[in-house]
């Protein structure tokens, strides 16, 4: 189970994530967490970072969707709009059908998708059941809600095995 929660690479922020990396690492689609990943929870858009983000990927052929727990329809319809992705509400992340529905959607095997989130227990656990690959990043907005703090600290050593095992440094982490 322990290896199941080890991100197989972990950044400071989504937008550190290169086209060329994930080319490099057999990526062809990634599937997003929403909040706090590609926008705080305050945020009813992404910012200009993560919009040219996506589209460097999209340069090079690499697809999005987001998998979200939340069931908040209209706010993640209206980011997914904006960029230009399909979405799927209510994933029940670590469930595994989120990230199996995002494979199928985007025309890649499992393996060739990889889960970008801020969250071990939900995201990387999910999307590792999946088959998937898994980032760790940063969550935006960590100074909005103080439970975030609370619950990176029981993420921490796993964090910390992404860490050792990848050599990413996270700054602020």
């Amino acid at each position: 189970m322990f290896l199941r929660l080890r991100a197989d690479a972990e950044f400071y922020d989504v937008c550190d994530i290169s086209a060329e990396w994930l080319c490099a690492h057999g990526v062809r689609a990634v599937a997003l967490d929403m909040d706090n990943t590609i926008a705080k929870y305050s945020e009813n858009e992404p910012d200009a970072r993560v919009k040219a983000w996506l589209r460097s990927l999209e340069d090079v052929g690499i697809r999005a969707a987001i998998v979200s727990n939340t069931r908040r329809e209209a706010r993640v319809s209206a980011v997914a709009g904006v960029l230009g992705i399909p979405y799927r509400l209510g994933c029940r992340k670590p469930g595994k059908k989120g990230f199996l529905w995002a494979a199928k959607t985007l025309g890649v095997r499992p393996d060739e998708l990889l889960s970008i989130g801020d969250q071990i227990f939900t995201d990387v656990w999910g999307a590792k059941r999946a088959g998937c690959k898994a980032a760790i990043v940063y969550p935006r907005g960590m100074d909005e809600n103080p439970l975030f703090r609370l619950r990176r600290l029981a993420e921490r050593p796993f964090i910390a095995l992404s860490r050792e095992r990848y050599g990413r440094k996270v700054k602020n982490g």
